[in-house]
Parts: C-alpha cells; sequence; structure tokens
C-alpha cells in the first residue's frame, strides 16, 4: 500500500516539475514555484528521508530569489540603456499585456513596444527608443536564462537524490 502512495506522490511531483518546466515558456505558469512545490511534495511525503528539509529550504530560497531578480533584471536592462520613467512603465504594461497576447514571445514583443512607446511620449527620439527597448529585450532575456539554469539545476538536484 505504501508502495501505491509513494507512486501516486512521484507521479504528482513529476506533474508539478513539467508544468513548472512548461512555465519557462509559457508566462502565466509559475515556473520555479511549481518546480520547488513538486520537489516539496515528494520531500514532505518521505519525511524528509531523501530531499533534507534544510535543501528543501535553500532550494525555496533559490527559487524566490530568482523569481523575483527575472522580473527586475528586465527592467534593470531598460535603465541600463537609458529608458525613463516612461519607459519602464511601458516596459511593465507592454509586458504584461503581451503575455496574454502572444506568451513569451508577446512578453519580449510587448515589453519592447512598452519601453518605445513610452520613451516617445518622454520626447526621446526613436533611435533612442530602440536602443531602450532592446535594452529591455537583453535585460529579460538574461532573466529567462537565469531562471532556465535555476530550473535545471533544481531539477537536477531532485533527479539525483531520488535515483
Amino acid at each position: 500500500m505504501i508502495l501505491f502512495w509513494l507512486i501516486i506522490v512521484i507521479l504528482v511531483a513529476f506533474i508539478l516539475i513539467i508544468l513548472g518546466l512548461l512555465g519557462l515558456v509559457i508566462p502565466i505558469i509559475p515556473d520555479l514555484p511549481l518546480i520547488w512545490l513538486g520537489i516539496a511534495v515528494y520531500a514532505i511525503f518521505t519525511k524528509f528521508t531523501v530531499i533534507s528539509w534544510q535543501l528543501l529550504l535553500i532550494l525555496f530560497i533559490l527559487a524566490g530569489v530568482v523569481f523575483a531578480l527575472d522580473f527586475w533584471i528586465g527592467i534593470a536592462g531598460a535603465k541600463v540603456s537609458g529608458a525613463s520613467r516612461y519607459g519602464v512603465m511601458g516596459a511593465i504594461l507592454g509586458m504584461l499585456a503581451g503575455i496574454f497576447i502572444g506568451g513569451i514571445f508577446g512578453m519580449f514583443f510587448g515589453a519592447f513596444a512598452g519601453v518605445f512607446i513610452g520613451e516617445l511620449i518622454a520626447g526621446k527620439n526613436q533611435k533612442q527608443a530602440i536602443r531602450a527597448g532592446l535594452g529591455t529585450i537583453m535585460g529579460f532575456m538574461a532573466g529567462r536564462f537565469l531562471k532556465l539554469v535555476t530550473a535545471v539545476i533544481m531539477v537536477g538536484i531532485f533527479l539525483v537524490k531520488i535515483i
């Protein structure tokens, strides 16, 4: 009977992890939190014998920090490339609108369009607006890359521990 429940827990953990990995390309799915939750389900069911509560806490902190950094790195890319307050606000609004219109590609395009429009409203020329938009895209790509690396590390640790 315990083997049956272990199989169920492993399936639930893997479903959560796979959903989290899908979140890397579908921005409305919370990627790292779902990966962490999948690991936590397994750790709790096995009473922390395979995955310790200390490791689970470290993975929680790592996921939380990187999840927050993903957003702020994109904003930093906008600021470093010369975006004004209007450009940054445009990036945020464009990114949020773009997520619902076109997923991850919509997020990038929306952020670029938002910065571009925001910079034009702020009185900057098209060249400056394009530069700010490209900086925003580079920042968002860096954030997504950081999330991807973190997801691979988390899933890798989980697989090494359970195998």
